[in-house]
């Protein structure tokens, strides 16, 4: 094997090696940001994922008698989107969240799956209900860029 092989082979596990340390990191970090997320005020994770309301149900159905502006002021706390923000922001700040709250990136069955699955779930609601009003056309064209 010519030297520069052997070079160019060191190279790529070290690569390989280091590019793996990172990825594990990043996972750790995402599980640390999880949990931090969702501690409760003594400062374990809940035993269970939180119960997440389900946009096709309505609120009386589903055995609370919360208003249209306690929901619409919950689904804004969710997404972190103040009270007069247009489409385009909920979506920015509903792709940003769904992203992080994908529970693929954790091992399948695990607790942090769970829980990230119960977020994803909120995540999603929130979305939905913000984004009821919106028009079709305003959907699909309020993120296209035009110069």
């Amino acid at each position: 094997m010519k030297d520069a092989q052997r070079v160019v082979n060191v190279l790529r596990s070290y690569i390989g090696r280091e590019w793996e340390r990172v990825k594990e990191i990043e996972k750790q970090l995402a599980r640390d940001e999880l949990n931090e997320a969702t501690a409760t005020p003594g400062g374990q994770p809940p035993a269970s994922p939180p119960a997440v309301p389900s946009a096709s149900t309505p609120a009386a159905a589903r055995g609370s008698a919360l208003s249209e502006e306690e929901l619409d002021r919950q689904a804004r706390a969710i997404l972190g989107v103040e009270p007069d923000a247009d489409f385009p922001t909920i979506r920015k700040a509903y792709e940003k969240l769904e992203k992080r709250s994908r529970p693929g990136k954790f091992p399948e069955g695990s607790p942090e799956s769970n829980v990230a699955a119960a977020l994803r779930a909120r995540v999603d609601w929130a979305f939905k209900f913000l984004s009821r009003h919106a028009s079709e056309v305003e959907k699909r064209f309020s993120s296209l860029e035009i110069d």
